[in-house]
């Protein structure tokens, strides 16, 4: 997924979840994480990346998956 960006093993797992579909209570849920914490990593995520929220977020790590490699 996210292998051409510089994330951390943890900033790789919680953008996973959140382009899934998860909310930020349900990442920290299912990595016990404190909620804070999963906003911490996404502010540095949305820094990395030049996105402002986590639905260009999720768009931009979705274009990315995309099996015939355009987008």
């Amino acid at each position: 997924m996210t292998q051409g960006w510089r994330f951390s093993p943890r900033e790789r797992q919680i953008v996973s979840l959140l382009a899934s579909g998860c909310s930020n209570q349900e990442i920290a849920n299912r990595l016990g994480l404190r909620l804070q914490t999963v906003k911490n990593h996404l502010s540095r995520v949305y820094r990395k990346l030049g996105v402002p929220n986590r639905v260009q977020l999720a768009v931009r790590v979705l274009q990315h998956e995309r099996p015939d490699g355009s987008g």
